[in-house]
């Protein structure tokens, strides 16, 4: 009578490549696989094929290299050859069918096969609606300076709180504002600036403080500057669909008389 032999364990069930394939299907995001040898892309959903601007078969047996647009995924998977690459995250550009480009957001994580093959996951979100928002809006801020600064006057605005929205120039210029103060947009002592140029700090506050209790009010005012400066200061609530968001400054140089009661 034989010994009884000692079962071997029966050995993982392989996923079917239809399984594979439903499993990338039903993820949210565009997905390749990349074989760490070859850096061809193995396997795709179709989120991939619409990213990339047609069917996801086509991206499969494409050197990734190929795809990658900025130098910071060509070093990445140039040490993936190697297998030195460590996971990455960070927007980039992703390489579509037509020759564009196209803002994503990649993750790319090594995984193992059975055979001890790396085989990479790659994740793109695509994030060029909110680059294409985030570059219309330095458009309109980069436009409205321009603007501002096209003006004679110098313009200051501030929100309901009393910080800084905007400011041009031609205000920098009157108040004297020194470069570097600008350039911080620190709104704390761009303010304190403002009230140590003044002749009379302690009655120039007291008005500001009657400006900011009373959101719609519009009022005119002579400022004595440090300087030697005479300026006109007109103020104006900012609205918005009929609310209060602000309030605008415009301050006009005048004239010095030759004597003028400083107040």
């Amino acid at each position: 009578m034989n010994a009884a032999r000692e079962a071997a364990p029966a050995p993982a069930p392989a996923v079917a490549p239809a399984a594979s394939a439903a499993l990338l299907d039903a993820m949210l995001h565009a997905v390749w696989l990349v074989d760490g040898q070859t850096l061809c892309i193995v396997g795709a959903n179709a989120a991939a094929g619409r990213l990339h601007g047609g069917d996801a078969r086509g991206l499969v047996g494409r050197p990734v290299l190929e795809l990658a647009a900025t130098p910071e995924d060509e070093a990445f998977w140039r040490e993936a050859a190697q297998g030195r690459a460590a996971p990455i995250e960070s927007e980039t550009l992703a390489r579509r069918a037509d020759g564009s480009t196209l803002s994503v957001l990649r993750r790319v994580t090594r995984l193992s096969s059975a055979h001890g093959a790396a085989l990479y996951v790659v994740v793109l979100a695509d994030r060029s609606g909110p680059a294409q928002r985030e570059a219309a809006l330095e458009l309109e801020n980069a436009e409205l300076r321009a603007t501002l600064d096209s003006l004679g006057d110098g313009i200051l605005v501030t929100d309901l709180h009393g910080r800084i929205r905007n400011f041009n120039r031609r205000f920098a210029d009157l108040w004297e504002v020194p470069d570097e103060l600008v350039a911080r947009h620190a709104d704390a002592d761009l303010l304190d600036w403002m009230r140590r140029s003044v002749i009379d700090p302690a009655h120039y506050l007291r008005r500001l403080a009657r400006l900011d209790g009373a959101t719609m009010l519009r009022a005119s005012d002579v400022l004595a500057l440090q300087s030697g400066r005479l300026v006109e200061r007109l103020t104006v609530p900012q609205c918005s669909h009929g609310r209060p968001i602000g309030r605008v400054y415009i301050f006009r140089e005048l004239e010095r008389p030759r004597r003028v009661a400083d107040a």
